[in-house]
């Protein structure tokens, strides 16, 4: 585990943010998550989390945006994904997922009114799901399980 600390200032104070990074491979690369969410104040939580949890968090806004970053991060370790977007939902993102890439870990978030139809998608590899309002500690814990394989 490796420590990151940053420090600015104000006009009148100085602010020290102190961040555990964890390394999660042996190349010193530092775990990235795409996180997929169409509203922003969710998404900036979402975001947070992954910060927290010492990961690197790239963000789409919409199904069409993930699916165009996916070809330009090939080195993902894990996916944070709204179903209910614009453009391309998340039933068509996890689509393109599984085209492109068969193993990475999608974390699905979506209203109770949705889950029926997230079931149909459970049964690719590696998806878990969890209903809106999310508890943030517990996509901490889903977020760390399916970086680290814990």
């Amino acid at each position: 585990m490796t420590a990151m600390v940053w420090s600015w200032s104000g006009s009148d104070s100085t602010f020290i943010r102190y961040q555990e990074v964890v390394k999660m491979r042996e190349d010193d690369h530092i775990s990235r998550v795409l996180v997929v969410e169409d509203e922003k104040g969710v998404r900036d939580l979402f975001c947070g989390v992954v910060d927290r949890c010492g990961f690197t968090a790239i963000e789409a806004r919409d199904g069409e945006e993930a699916i165009r970053m996916l070809g330009e991060w090939d080195d993902l370790d894990a996916i944070i994904l709204d179903i209910k977007m614009p453009n391309a939902n998340g039933y068509q993102v996890i689509e393109k997922i599984r085209e492109m890439n068969k193993i990475i870990p999608i974390i699905m978030c979506t209203a109770f009114s949705e889950l029926k139809d997230a079931e149909s998608v459970i049964t690719y590899p590696k998806i878990s799901m969890m209903e809106k309002p999310v508890s943030l500690k517990e996509l901490e814990d889903n977020l760390k399980k399916a970086v680290l394989n814990i």
